[in-house]
This record gives C-alpha cells, sequence and structure tokens, in this order.
C-alpha cells in the first residue's frame, strides 16, 4: 500500500504515482523551491505532503501523523521577507533580518505552545503539538474538510441580523484565546471554518508578522488585542455589504450605498474599530451592545436634516434668529443649574454611598481582600484555575473592573490562580520512542523534542531518559530515574519517595533522548541469569561476572506493590542463551502514588467528580460560615494541592455556609450551634459522605461566639469572621446576603483580564 502525500489516503501499489481518490500525481513539484518537498519527514514522525497554502508569513501542508495513525495539518513558520529556502529543508535567514526572525520565530512558537491548551474549545482548531527543526518552528493541528466563511458567502451579502448574530459569535470565539494571552492577528472571512451545524471555527494564526517586520504593516506598530478588535469589525462590514471596507472614513458611505440600517451604538463601535481606537474586546462588545433606542442610518439622517432646513425657511430671518437666541439661553440657564445640582449630587453620592473598585488582579488574595474590606467591599472568592502568567494565590481576574462605582457592602467576585499546571511524567525510560511519544502526548506533554544519543549501549530506538526545559533552569535537565537514585546508594523506599515529588509543569519543554547507535552482533553466547526477584544492584553485578562476556543491565520503570528497585521481569528470561551484551528488566518504582489537585472553591458535587477522577474518595465533611467564599463551595481541604497519597485515600472537605448571618441574639445562637464542628461524631453541621480516617479536626472555643478555623494546616483560611467587629463592618454585613454577595444582584458585571491586556 502506499500513502498519497495530497489527500494522505492509501492506495494499493498497483496505482503506482496516480492517487486514485484524488488524482495527484506523485514527484510533481508543488509550491517551487521554497517549500519542503512531499515526502518529508519532520521529528521522525510527521510525514509532510503538498502545500495547502502558502502566505507571505508561513506556509500550510498536508500532513500524516504516523504515530497517532491520523491527518493533520502542519504550519511553518516561513516569513518570506527574513528568510529563504534554495534546495535543502533548514530556512537561511538574511542576514539583516536575524533579530526580527528570531523576535517572530519565538512568538510563533510561544503563541502555538499557549493553543494547545484550548484543545477542548469547539470553536478554536484543535492544536496538537508544535517544535522546533530546520532553523524555523512548526504547528501541528487538526486537519477538517470544512469550508470557509469566504466559501460559504461567494461575494454575497447577508441580512444584518444575520451577521450581527455572526460577529457575536466571533467575538466570543476571539475572547477565548484572548484570555490566554494569544491573539490572531489576521481575521478575515477565509481565517473561519463553517461547521455543519452553521458554527464558526477561527484558525490560521498570524499574529508575529507584526514582530517579522513585515513590509506593510510595520508603520501600524506591533499589534495585539486592537489588531483582532480591528479584524472583526472589518469582518462584519464584509459580511453585511460584501465588499471590504479598509477604514472608518469609508464606513458611511459604504453603509449608504448598501442600504443598511444600523442603530448608533453599532454604527459607533464600528467606526471606532475601524479607526484602531478600540483597545480592548470588552469595550468593542459594550459599544456595540449599546442603547438601541434611535436607530439611524445615514440614508435616514440625512433625509431629516433636509426635511428640517426645509421647514426652517417658511420663517423669516429675523424671527429665527431672535427665537434662536431665546432658546439659547433658556437652554444654557437650564443645563447650567441641571448640570450643576447633578454634579454636585453625584459628587455627594459617591463620597457618602459609594467606592471605586481597585484593580486588584496580579495581587496576592488576602493582601486583596485586605483592600478591599478597607474601603467597605467584599470580596468573593468564585473559582480557581491554573495559568500559565499568574503566580498561585493571586488573582487572575475580577469582576467588576477597576474603577467602577458600587455601593459600600457590595461584592467583587474574584478568580484565582492555582499557578501552572503540573502533572508527573509517564514513565518512558526504556520504551521504544513512538511508544514514548505517544504517553507524553496522551500525558498533556505537547512540546517534546527528539534528541538522538549515537554514543549509547542500548539498541536503537530506545529511550535513555528525559530532560526537561522550565523557566527556571535555561538548559534542559535530565529528571532522575530509580536506578541512578539505587547505584547511587539511596535505598528503595527513600527513593521511591523522592521521585514521587517529581511534578511538571504541562507547558515545559520536554527533551526524549533516544539511542541511535546500531549495536553489532556478537558472536559469543552466553547463558543468561535469573534477575527476577533481585535488586538492581545485585542484578548489575551478577551479569558483571559472566565469565568471558560481562553484560550490561537496561531498564524500564513501572509502578507495583513490591519494593522499590526489585526487578519484576527480565528479557532474555533466565537459562535462555543470547548474543546480546544486554540484559532488558523491569524494575519496580514503588506503590504509584496520586498527585492532589485542589478542588476550593469547586462545588461538593465538582470536588466529588474530581477526586473520583484522581482515584481518591471523600472523606468527611463539615461546614462553616465564610467571608468571601459563596455557600455550598469548599473553602479547604484536609490534603493539599500536590501532595502525593496512596490511592483510595480519604480527602476532607470543609463547604462554606456562606457569610455569617446578623440577627437576633437567639438566631444567633442556633447558627453558632450548627457552624461548630465536633471532635467525635459528626452532628447536623457534618454530613458524612464517606467513611472518615481519622476524626474530623476541630477546635474548640469556650466563648460565647465560638470562631471555627481550618485546622488542615492552612492558617491563611479564616472560616468565621473576627467576633469583634465594629459598628460599620456589621451595618455592612446586614446589607449583604448570607452568601456574602449585595442586594442587587449581579447587574452590570465586567469582566477584567490580566495586566498586559487591553482594557478600557
Amino acid at each position: 500500500m502506499r500513502r498519497c502525500l495530497n489527500c494522505m489516503s492509501e492506495y494499493p501499489e498497483q496505482y503506482e504515482d496516480r492517487c486514485p481518490h484524488c488524482g495527484y500525481v506523485h514527484n510533481v513539484t508543488q509550491g517551487g523551491d521554497v517549500s519542503l518537498p512531499p515526502g518529508s519527514i519532520l521529528q521522525g514522525r510527521y510525514i509532510v505532503g503538498t502545500v495547502i497554502k502558502a502566505r507571505d508569513t508561513d506556509v500550510f501542508y498536508n500532513g500524516w501523523d504516523a504515530l497517532f495513525d491520523r491527518r493533520v495539518q502542519i504550519q511553518e513558520y516561513f516569513p518570506r521577507y527574513c528568510a529563504t529556502r534554495s534546495g535543502k529543508e533548514e530556512l537561511s535567514i538574511y542576514d539583516s533580518k536575524v533579530e526580527k526572525y528570531a523576535e517572530g520565530l519565538e512568538l510563533f512558537f510561544q503563541q502555538s505552545r499557549e493553543l494547545i491548551r484550548l484543545y477542548k474549545e469547539e470553536d478554536v482548531i484543535t492544536y496538537h503539538a508544535c517544535f522546533r527543526e530546520n532553523k524555523t518552528a512548526y504547528a501541528v493541528m487538526e486537519y477538517r474538510n470544512l469550508s470557509t466563511l469566504k466559501d460559504q458567502l461567494d461575494g454575497k451579502a447577508v441580512s444584518t441580523r444575520q451577521a450581527l448574530k455572526l460577529l457575536r459569535e466571533a467575538i466570543c470565539t476571539v475572547g477565548k484565546y484572548h484570555e490566554i494571552g494569544v491573539y490572531h492577528g489576521m481575521l478575515a472571512l477565509d481565517t473561519f471554518w463553517v461547521a455543519e451545524e452553521g458554527k464558526l471555527i477561527v484558525k490560521d494564526f498570524g499574529a508575529w508578522r507584526y514582530v517579522s517586520g513585515e513590509p506593510g504593516i510595520v508603520s501600524y506598530g506591533k499589534g495585539g488585542v486592537e489588531t483582532d478588535v480591528y479584524g472583526l469589525a472589518r469582518l462584519f462590514c464584509q459580511i453585511v455589504t460584501g465588499r471590504m471596507v479598509e477604514g472608518d472614513e469609508k464606513l458611511l458611505a459604504e453603509l449608504t450605498r448598501s442600504r443598511i440600517r444600523l442603530n448608533q451604538s453599532e454604527a459607533k463601535a464600528l467606526r471606532n474599530a475601524l479607526a484602531h481606537d478600540t483597545r480592548s474586546l470588552q469595550r468593542f462588545q459594550e459599544e456595540l451592545e449599546g442603547s438601541r433606542a434611535r436607530p439611524v442610518s445615514s440614508v435616514l439622517a440625512k433625509q431629516a436634516k433636509r426635511r428640517d432646513a426645509r421647514y426652517s425657511l417658511t420663517l423669516p430671518k429675523w424671527c429665527i434668529a431672535a427665537a434662536g437666541v431665546g432658546v439659547a439661553l433658556i437652554l444654557g440657564f437650564t443645563v447650567f443649574h441641571v448640570r450643576g445640582i447633578r454634579l454636585k449630587s453625584d459628587a455627594s453620592v459617591l463620597e457618602q454611598q459609594q467606592v471605586r473598585v481597585p484593580n486588584v488582579i496580579n495581587k496576592n488574595v488576602d493582601a486583596a481582600e485586605a483592600e478591599l474590606k478597607e474601603l467597605g467591599l467584599v470580596m468573593q472568592r468564585e473559582q480557581m484555575e491554573y495559568s500559565e502568567e499568574i503566580l498561585e494565590d493571586m488573582i487572575i481576574y475580577q469582576t467588576p473592573k477597576e474603577g467602577t462605582a458600587l455601593e459600600k457592602g457590595e461584592a467583587v467576585m474574584v478568580s484565582i490562580s492555582k499557578g501552572k499546571q503540573k502533572a508527573e511524567l509517564p514513565l518512558v525510560n526504556g520504551m521504544e520512542k513512538e511508544a514514548a511519544l505517544k504517553a507524553l502526548e496522551e500525558a498533556g506533554f505537547h512540546t517534546v523534542t527528539v534528541v538522538e544519543d549515537p554514543e549509547s549501549t542500548q539498541e536503537y530506538g530506545t529511550v535513555l531518559g528525559v530532560a526537561v526545559k522550565t523557566e527556571e533552569n535555561e538548559k534542559p535537565k535530565k529528571v532522575r530515574n530509580i536506578m541512578e537514585l539505587l547505584l547511587g546508594g539511596t535505598s528503595g523506599a527513600a527513593a521511591s519517595d523522592r521521585l514521587n515529588e517529581e511534578a511538571v509543569a504541562l507547558s515545559a519543554e520536554i527533551e526524549l533522548i533516544v539511542s541511535t547507535k546500531e549495536l553489532p552482533s556478537e558472536e559469543l553466547e552466553v547463558e543468561v541469569p535469573k534477575l527476577v526477584g533481585l535488586d538492581v544492584t545485585k542484578a548489575g553485578e551478577l551479569l558483571q561476572q559472566i565469565e568471558g562476556k560481562p553484560m550490561e543491565l537496561t531498564f524500564r520503570e513501572e509502578y507495583s506493590d513490591r519494593p522499590a528497585g526489585e526487578i519484576l521481569s527480565q528479557d532474555p528470561e533466565a537459562g535462555a542463551k543470547t548474543k546480546k551484551s544486554y540484559v532488558t528488566v523491569v524494575v519496580s518504582r514503588g506503590k504509584k502514588m496520586i498527585r492532589v489537585e485542589s478542588v476550593e472553591l469547586m462545588t461538593l458535587q465538582e470536588a466529588k467528580e474530581k477526586l473520583r477522577e484522581l482515584e481518591l474518595v471523600v472523606g468527611t465533611v463539615t461546614e462553616a460560615y465564610h467571608d468571601s467564599v459563596a455557600a455550598g463551595k469548599v473553602i479547604a481541604q484536609s490534603t493539599g494541592k500536590d501532595e502525593t497519597v496512596e490511592k483510595g485515600t480519604a480527602v476532607d472537605l470543609v463547604i462554606s455556609l456562606g457569610r455569617k448571618p446578623q440577627s437576633s441574639n437567639s438566631n444567633n445562637k442556633t447558627a453558632e450551634t450548627k457552624a461548630a464542628p465536633t471532635t467525635a461524631a459528626p452532628t447536623t453541621a457534618a454530613v458524612t459522605t464517606a467513611e472518615p480516617t481519622t476524626e474530623a479536626p476541630t477546635e474548640e472555643v469556650p466563648t460565647a461566639e465560638p470562631a471555627v478555623s481550618d485546622d488542615f494546616g492552612r492558617e491563611s483560611i479564616v472560616i468565621t469572621p473576627n467576633p469583634k467587629r465594629s459598628e460599620e463592618e456589621e451595618e455592612q454585613s446586614q446589607a449583604s446576603g448570607p452568601d456574602g454577595s449585595s442586594g442587587n444582584g449581579g447587574s452590570g458585571i465586567e469582566l477584567t483580564g490580566p495586566p498586559g491586556a487591553s482594557s478600557s
């Protein structure tokens, strides 16, 4: 069977060079001498096919992932104004463009890595991997045989209603990758696929051209979020008129010519975006969704102007002038007094009852809560999520945004960073290269580079080890394995504990070290001794004692209930005769330990599902009041994030009852009784969902108003407010609901992103 390098289908050899599926004839040059020739291999895994399209900034190829047996498309960073390729796979960089090229290359690589994180989003193309090769970088993504928005429209205009619907859907899609600090840079009709149900899927990112010095756009600057806002506005105009509208000065003329009716806010939003005045996606959406009470169009405006002019000529000019002066005096007097009263009123209201929301993004959660409390505002912790940019326990988002006026006692909702998402590296030592690559990708590590070792004594294609490059270490650092620790004198139990401490950020660059030395076949045949059940150190010594032919020990690691370092199996088996110079063994790494993830700020049901996914169980569940965690969400857990425990370990949880209600003394006593945990079996304040392994940690405070604190060793979490409260705090608490939120609901909520994202 042969594989077509155009449609990637397999076909029988009898058809020779012509594919019976698509008609492609092999050995036909496509893309000139600048593209990779069809049949090139990248990373020893990806087969490069024909060119899908070539832009001034990059080349898209049909491709085949031989490891996962799937069709893909491969994007190559290739700014034609910085580099060229002549008869070889590596790019040649122009001397005068080296810095520009390197800057754009880094942005291409980093943004491709970030986009891998959006693999669950159905409206963003799925990125599988990215890597560096041939003095450039490549991104591997899904291939889908879908038509683009450009194909579907075919130059025809659609109704205003339908165009606005498509625009809102595109804004939602763009917002997803803006949240992770990525912008597209080349939004157009052909950068959106249209799925079966009419859903848009964005693809063909090209933001790096703004830093690679592409001619024609350098004058516009570095590009950013506003670039995509401009692209969205231009996209809408092309959808609704069927023509390209380049700037705001042409907008009204084009709308008039096409007889398009937009309301005032929509027209203003488009004008500002096309003039590059809109610096955030949120502002564009706010302007677009503004008041719809006064629909206008350029045609109607001109008709109204002519009608008013015709009516005004029926009166004598002196009368018009006198009336104008009178009206101006009246309006001036009225506006002066009304404006004076309003400004004075607004100032007094803001001073007495309202405060401006500060910016708490990228601040420590406790410090931010203290800052808000000092202003009379309440913090409400909404959720925790992983972040590549914001450190752990720092605030990622807040709503409402900075500068919003709030009544004292109202809540500011925040999302808190869990830091970078981490995972244990899969055990790939001793595996074949393809199996190891698959294991790493399935574990969530997508940035993997193969490094060849031609001096190894192990079999060709065998994984010798893994190295990790992070922000902390510029050079890749080799990950320890059980053999290195044991041969270095570490005991089996200690070695297993040390290895269980390893966790790597999913965004880290992984190097897979692979043997590429062809081992010669030796003439001398020896009998292999029994190694199963031995410690690896003793097994190594035994192999060295074989008369006439000392043998080496190669290994794979595997979790098991046997002691760490004990040999579980061997190849060749004991008693077999071999000409090989080594014996491959499977070594026990000890029990598989579970790395605990944080379930704080999840609902009880969400926490149960997450722990079940981790092969853990929920232990004792207790309830307590909390100033900044809404009722029903997890305040604390007995086993912290990144701690390692055995499979099936019970994790105790504390669930929030919301803010402590302020009522009569009798009611207070009832609430206090409910919140206080006991040292024996759970009372009505504790709901046991699994058999607890130990007694629930508690603290008895013999006061009229006990302060329930978290006894899981997490002193930063205070479950109940300080019983000594000022009168002002008491009033604020009474003005708020039991869950800590204000009585006016969530109206006017705005989402503010991390620093660096444009906002208004």
